[in-house]
């Protein structure tokens, strides 16, 4: 593997071992349904906070989602340039990322996994980094997100650059899955003595799915003249071979041992040889997707105009769509682990968090189920309390810190979300804590 060095990396690996002087302090004030909520807002430097967490949720956080700064130089709310001279600008933001990542690693469960968003600045950097720290084997793809329909350019030089990228990494890959989309229930449309079945071509079709590369499984089938099928040719038999596959013969998916063993559950159609997969009611009999790693669905103009319905449009720039992080959600967690997220911004997170909860309470509902064994997810989110400049829209609205927008967006999701809904019971409060300098033996517990 091709190990990644840069300016500092000795001394910034001493950051993620060095204890924080920091303790977790109860901000009740700022909080809604304190007693009852089982969510979490920190305001603090997320450094000092995901050493905090270790104690309380080290191997406990199934899923991670950040969208860190993106290291444009471009000015903002918050800060995206780390570096005070070229010669230095991606050592700075690594040495930001680096024990951040693997403090988070550390509280990620063993079949847990981690989104991260980056654009072309740092996205090179940010993949052999996440090798380092997660291993290069726990990679489950770099997916492009379309996000806009065109952008202006400013030379001949340049193309439109439409898209940014979520790198996905698994804790440990042996030790996890995905959930599958649901796409419709299985069909039985044919019948014999044996029972109910549907096809499937005995073919492979797959990207190994030819003569050359399983040789052995390349062979001829005979159907005499009664339909029968057999390994030996008889007078008027009818020869079956596999189609032509990626420039090459194909190849079937039995050998020719099973075939002798099962071939009365095969079937012809139209010259083509299937297998016949009948009715087991043990087995489940939905239909399932594998999702693809192109996301096209989901550009930054939801984002906006998801903000724009809780009237703050006009504070953030670049916040990302709540559906798609449902949609990482839905991919990867069940009805009630947890989410983290210690690049909150705009609070994106905790408020998909409760639409996704809230969307599965009402299909139980719909479904004539509990609705309280589903939709019981919950999130931390954590957000540096770094000030607002003055003269921008956000400081003109009363807003003095960064995190100070997170808990109001929050606040507001939360109220319209229940408003919408008023018939179904939601935890859309949060527990909010500040950090201060520990100066005695106080314990530091964050719980639910």
């Amino acid at each position: 593997m091709l190990k990644l060095e840069w300016c500092g990396k000795e001394e910034c690996l001493l950051e993620h071992t060095t204890p924080t002087d920091k303790q977790f302090i109860i901000n009740k004030d700022k909080s809604v349904n304190f007693d009852t909520t089982n969510n979490i807002i920190i305001e603090g430097d997320n450094l000092d906070v995901l050493k905090l967490l270790q104690s309380e949720y080290q191997k406990k956080i199934k899923m991670i989602y950040i969208d860190p700064p993106y290291n444009t130089g471009r000015k903002g709310l918050y800060r995206d340039k780390y570096w005070k001279s070229k010669e230095c600008k991606h050592s700075t933001w690594l040495n930001m990322m680096y024990p951040r990542l693997k403090l988070a690693r550390e509280l990620l469960r063993d079949d847990g996994v981690i989104f991260v968003s980056i654009d072309d600045h740092e996205q090179a950097n940010l993949k052999l980094l996440m090798d380092e720290v997660f291993g290069e084997g726990n990679l489950v793809s770099i997916m492009p997100r379309k996000t806009k329909p065109s952008v202006t350019t400013k030379s001949k030089a340049e193309l439109q650059n439409l898209h940014d990228y979520i790198l996905v990494y698994w804790k440990n890959k042996k030790q996890s899955s995905f959930y599958l989309k649901k796409i419709g229930i299985k069909k039985y449309p044919l019948e014999d003595a044996k029972g109910k079945f549907y096809i499937i071509p005995l073919q492979d079709n797959g990207v190994h799915g030819t003569k050359t590369a399983r040789p052995n499984l390349y062979y001829p089938i005979y159907q005499n003249t009664n339909g029968e099928l057999s390994l030996n040719i008889t007078e008027g038999s009818k020869i079956l071979l596999p189609k032509k596959h990626k420039n090459d013969d194909g190849r079937w998916m039995w050998s020719k041992e099973k075939f002798q063993k099962d071939i009365k559950d095969l079937y012809v159609k139209d010259n083509t040889v299937f297998i016949k997969h009948y009715y087991n009611e043990n087995e489940d009999q939905n239909k399932y997707q594998i999702e693809k790693a192109w996301l096209e669905q989901f550009p930054n103009r939801l984002g906006t105009a998801t903000l724009s319905d809780l009237d703050l449009n006009t504070l953030f720039s670049y916040s990302k769509p709540i559906e798609l992080i449902q949609f990482l959600i839905t991919l990867s967690i069940h009805d009630d682990d947890i989410i983290l997220d210690f690049f909150a911004g705009s609070g994106t997170t905790g408020h998909a968090v409760m639409q996704l909860n809230m969307e599965d309470k009402k299909q139980a509902i719909e479904k004539g189920e509990n609705p309280e064994l589903v939709g019981n997810r919950k999130y931390i989110m954590v957000q540096l309390p770094e000030e607002i400049k003055e003269g921008t829209e956000a400081y003109k609205a009363g807003y003095k810190k960064i995190s100070d927008i997170t808990i109001e967006r929050i606040k507001r999701a939360g109220t319209k979300i229940l408003e919408e809904n008023p018939d179904i019971q939601l935890d859309v409060g949060f527990k909010v804590f500040d950090l201060r300098k520990a100066y005695n033996q106080e314990k530091n517990i964050l719980r639910y």
